[in-house]
């Protein structure tokens, strides 16, 4: 254990890999390692350690939670060897991006999240539909209603047909609880969905038990294409934050087909991610839709994971599921952020 302490603490090595052959399981060898591991997890100039070996279930979890990496099976741990080295080049091409000014930074974090709560887990859709819309991101025309009447200016405004979807910070997943109603036509749909979700927040507690917090509902136009993606950036123990594209919609819990990389990303960078995730795909043409410009849409993806960056140590996740491909680009028309509480904010 000394040995890989010294090696890790040598500053020559960008991460260090032990190979246990016997598995982590040995009792003498656990509360050396737990010491080690210990140690090394306090230094933050420690270089992050790589183990393959046999290990139970609850030293994993041990293990990870201070930074280090397990794996069975040796070749995985290799390749996880690659991929930080992979990492670390795209972080020094990320330096030199900044240093030339081509990745300038839009906004603090403070300025960012200035109205939400420092105790806060997730914005509201509205919140994240605003948050994307400020950086860039094309998003579905869209109003906050706080009433039922409010609600229906906001459609005959937008054009019917519209979405109405229940708003609250304490509701993520709308539709569990009755919180979507699509395709409505007319303004006693709209009243009706407004009433029924008001209705619903009207009873419901938090984990906590408060009283969730009901801030209206969002109304949006309901926007149609020919194909979904998904991009979404979320936050690895180890990696930091790691953006991620992919086909959307349902379909990605059916293929699982994703890229992902480093956040933020560079427009190159975002390209190949769709084209490895085979999102590309659908912005191509086929059955007789128009292309959809690739360079655009990774330009969206990239401006995601900029502001991923820019919400710093405060998020935890950022999804937009479905991206809906349309002639006129990809337009976000659900996003879902959660935020880790009572973090210090980034200058």
């Amino acid at each position: 254990m000394d040995a890989i302490a010294n090696v890790a603490r040598s500053g020559a090595y960008g991460c260090v890999t032990a190979f246990l052959a016997g598995g982590a399981n040995a009792p003498r060898l656990w509360p050396e390692l737990q010491q080690t591991i210990g140690a090394l997890s306090e230094e933050p100039d420690a270089a992050p350690l790589l183990l393959s070996g046999i290990v139970d279930d609850d030293k994993r979890a041990w293990l990870e939670a201070r930074g280090c990496l397990v794996f069975r099976e040796p070749g995985h741990a290799v390749e996880a060897v690659a991929t930080l080295a992979h990492a670390a080049a795209l972080e020094d091409a990320r330096e030199a991006q900044a240093s030339a000014g081509t990745h300038p930074r839009r906004a603090t974090q403070a300025d960012l999240l200035r109205d939400v709560p420092p105790a806060a887990t997730a914005l509201s859709e509205y919140e994240a539909m605003r948050l994307l819309a400020d950086a860039g991101v094309p998003v579905a025309p869209h109003g906050l209603a706080r009433d039922a009447d409010e609600a229906v200016r906001i459609a005959e405004d937008l054009g019917y047909p519209v979405v109405v979807k229940l708003c609250s910070r304490d509701i993520l997943h709308k539709s569990d609880v009755g919180g979507v109603a699509l395709n409505l036509g007319d303004a006693p749909a709209v009243r009706d969905a407004f009433g029924r979700m008001a209705q619903a927040v009207a009873g419901m507690r938090t984990d906590s038990g408060n009283a969730v917090e009901f801030d209206g509902v969002l109304v949006a136009r309901m926007v149609r294409g020919w194909g979904e993606v998904m991009v979404g950036v979320r936050r690895d123990p180890v990696f930091g934050l790691v953006a991620l594209a992919g086909i959307g919609g349902t379909a990605v819990e059916i293929f699982r087909q994703t890229a992902c990389g480093l956040a933020p990303l560079s427009r190159e960078q975002a390209r190949a991610m769709l084209r490895e995730s085979r999102a590309a795909a659908l912005c191509e043409g086929h059955r007789g839709h128009p292309c959809v410009d690739l360079d655009a849409a990774a330009r969206v993806l990239a401006s995601v994971s900029q502001l991923a960056s820019e919400l710093g140590d405060r998020l935890d996740t950022l999804e937009i599921n479905p991206f809906i491909v349309t002639a006129q680009g990809l337009v976000a028309a659900d996003a879902v952020v959660t935020l880790r509480a009572d973090m210090p904010a980034a200058p």
